[in-house]
């Protein structure tokens, strides 16, 4: 037995256990130690690694290759949810959020209110399900609408600004894609999701993915990009560097 103190816990976020695997076995090649194993475990939000054995050094530097294989964003010290990871960041900050939701239906809202004292933080989001309330609440113009259409970088950056004006929150971010299992096109198919994260000051950044998976895959993984790449707003890096084979 591995005694408990030489274990080392670590979150990997947007990763299939299948991927992470396959990064560790990769690694073993080229990295040569007798002591140091490892464990993946699945959350419902995260994978889990758990490195054991080994000294301080060998497990740093195994941790390095692999952030260098999964991007050093994706990989967070303990068992933390990115949800947790990301209150955590806004309550040391002193910095409030909100979101402004599509396709996820309040299921950001939801992973962040599950969290004892997220009131310190979170002020509110609102389900913009349709492109009317879209307008009226979140003030996106429907000529936006009509040209670039709902999943789209304008309208989740508008959408984010909106929510700011809103619930006069520091930061916000927004979600609008096609969950399926219908609704997709060509251009767009199911599982592209737009994601957009913006601060009072009116700077915005937004992305585009396209998840796997039915219906209920897309949405979670569209919730828990939008926390991460929240995250990465927040500290001023650069969230556009999430690659993911998730």
């Amino acid at each position: 037995m591995i005694p408990e103190g030489r274990k080392r816990f670590f979150s990997v976020y947007m990763t299939s256990e299948s991927r992470l695997e396959q990064c560790l076995y990769g690694l073993e090649k080229g990295f040569k130690t007798n002591s140091l194993t490892w464990e993946t475990r699945p959350e419902e939000d995260r994978i889990l690694l758990i490195l054991k054995g080994g000294r301080e050094g060998e497990r740093g530097e195994y941790l390095k290759r692999l952030e260098a294989e999964l991007g050093g964003c994706l990989i967070r010290n303990g068992n933390i949810g990115p949800a947790e990871s990301l209150f955590r960041l806004l309550k040391r900050r002193r910095h409030s959020l909100c979101a402004a939701e599509s396709c996820t239906g309040g299921l950001v809202s939801k992973m962040i209110t599950d969290l004892p004292g997220s009131s310190s933080v979170y002020l509110g989001g609102c389900v913009a399900y349709s492109n009317r309330i879209k307008q009226k609440v979140l003030g996106v113009a429907e000529k936006l609408i009509a040209e670039m259409g709902a999943v789209s970088k304008n309208i989740v950056e508008a959408m984010a600004g909106g929510a700011i004006k809103l619930f006069d929150s520091d930061f916000a971010l927004a979600v609008s894609g096609i969950a399926g299992p219908s609704g997709g096109t060509i251009e767009k198919p199911v599982g592209t999701v737009w994601i957009g994260v913006a601060d009072k000051t009116g700077v915005a950044r937004s992305r585009i993915f396209r998840f796997d998976g039915v219906r209920a895959d897309v949405r979670k993984k569209a919730s828990i990009t939008a926390l991460v790449m929240m995250e990465r707003f927040i500290l001023g890096e650069d969230q556009l560097d999430i690659v993911s084979n998730w």
